[in-house]
């Protein structure tokens, strides 16, 4: 039965509504073209990496240091990936226990099967819109001539700003693929947990906070720090620790989907709006 609830939510609020799919495979492309044309002017002898496209995209900001000489400016391209996420698995599970969701439960007598079932749903989800980014940049960087390789060039550090050590990693893997894909998971998580609580749209504004709480403080509590390549401790000093960003999105996860199983078990769902 839990595996016919998985399969539910996957077919009705993930294979459904194709043109979200298409949203975003558009807005990745515009990403994609926005920062080839930057790169001419970056690196106009040579070509940009799989690993730049990538960089660019999920790299966020340095550390805010408030100061009269310096404007703060919004990581625009990394906050628009990740807001645009969190609103794509936000109404599914609220609505659906409207809906024939609601049937599914009854029919069941499983909550608990319910409730992972929706769990399973956000994971797969963040994956898929995810996955949607590096797929279109990585066609992109070959139809563009780019090299098929996940090194980040010296001119993209550079253009960055991020101050050039003998040490510097060719390769950042974790920082770009696992930990945004990991604290956006845990948000997701957390935001349908609080969606329960105090519906979607205010949940959705709890996560709104986290992530621009995450762009003034470089502090290692605020989960959104580990989602940004740019506060890596990899490239500057006192910087974000990827072990302790996994640490904290699953404990994140784990918090998130046991108060939310226990609130759900208790959870009247004939008289609900």
């Amino acid at each position: 039965m839990f595996f016919k609830m998985v399969w539910y939510d996957l077919k009705n609020g993930l294979l459904k509504g194709k043109w979200k799919y298409l949203f975003f495979m558009g807005l990745s492309l515009i990403i994609c073209i926005d920062f080839r044309l930057r790169w001419n002017l970056i690196d106009s002898l040579n070509v940009p990496s799989y690993g730049d496209f990538l960089m660019y995209i999920f790299s966020g900001m340095k550390e805010y240091i408030p100061s009269p000489m310096t404007q703060f400016r919004y990581p625009e391209i990394w906050i628009l990936v990740m807001l645009l996420t969190a609103y794509q698995i936000l109404y599914y599970p609220y609505r659906d226990l409207s809906g024939m969701g609601k049937q599914v439960l009854i029919n069941s007598k499983s909550r608990i099967g319910w409730w992972f079932s929706k769990c399973v749903w956000i994971l797969c989800s963040v994956f898929v819109f995810f996955g949607i980014f590096w797929m279109v940049s990585l066609l992109f960087c070959l139809v563009t001539g780019g090299k098929c390789s996940l090194e980040i060039s010296i001119r993209m550090y550079q253009y960055l700003g991020i101050t050039i050590m003998p040490d510097m990693p060719s390769e950042l893997n974790i920082q770009i693929f696992l930990l945004p894909l990991l604290v956006m998971s845990s948000l997701g998580l957390m935001q349908m947990t609080l969606s329960f609580f105090i519906k979607p749209f205010y949940s959705f504004a709890v996560t709104i906070t986290i992530f621009v709480v995450s762009c003034y403080y470089m502090n290692p509590w605020v989960i959104g720090n580990y989602a940004m390549v740019q506060r890596s401790s990899l490239l500057v000093r006192g910087g974000m620790e990827a072990v302790h960003g996994i640490c904290l999105a699953l404990l994140l996860s784990a918090v998130s989907v046991g108060i939310g199983l226990l609130f759900f078990r208790r959870y009247d769902i004939l008289d609900r709006e």
